[in-house]
């Protein structure tokens, strides 16, 4: 290759280097006015007027609630059978179940059914949303006295849910574990509860 032709490449190769370059400099400067004029039609379109985060969760309000409503406290409540014996890690896990099970349960009957405690999971969710667990001791009252709570619950209108473990580890597959009931106000709460122990 003569010293020509090299020249001649070089120059082909700066020249081609150079207009690539202009080209993405030009390129990259209309990208950011597109980015920039789609930011602002954003911004337009979600104003701080209609559009927070709380725009994700939708609470049922009647439509004659004050705004200034007075603060009622909510709770859940969590009541463990402690005749099937699981350890402190296996009663964690399913309060952990239980908790979200009737979160959910309650958040659909509020949506699905309208009862009476319309308000309860956002009552319950701006006033630190207390957690409460208690006992059934022995095995043989354990049945009755859920079966009596749970008709109790559904006749004042609590949410429940009972936790019924896939039997992987400490307890039988389909085992009643926990029962949640709630959110709800702690008076209705504590009115079928009362009598039962902390865990």
């Amino acid at each position: 290759m003569s010293t020509k032709e090299v020249l001649v490449a070089l120059g082909l190769s700066v020249a081609s280097f150079g207009l690539g370059w202009q080209y993405a400099k030009r390129t990259k400067s209309e990208d950011k006015k597109v980015e920039k004029k789609e930011e602002e039609e954003e911004e337009e379109e979600y104003s701080d007027d209609e559009y927070s985060d709380d725009d994700d969760f939708e609470y049922i309000e009647s439509e004659d609630e004050d705004d200034n409503e007075e603060y009622i406290p909510h709770k859940m409540l969590f009541i463990v059978r402690t005749d099937l014996k699981m350890g402190a890690g296996k009663v964690a896990a399913q309060v952990g179940h239980a908790t979200l099970g009737g979160y959910k349960r309650a958040i659909q009957i509020e949506l699905i059914f309208a009862l009476e405690n319309r308000g309860a999971v956002k009552m319950w969710s701006s006033g630190g949303q207390a957690k409460i667990a208690v006992k059934i001791p022995r095995l043989s009252s354990t049945y009755s006295i859920r079966l009596a709570i749970r008709d109790k619950a559904e006749e004042l209108g609590i949410s429940h849910y009972i936790v019924m473990d896939a039997g992987r580890t400490q307890v039988a597959s389909g085992s009643k574990t926990v029962m949640a009931l709630g959110p709800d106000s702690v008076e209705k709460i504590d009115s079928i509860t009362r009598h039962l122990k902390l865990l």
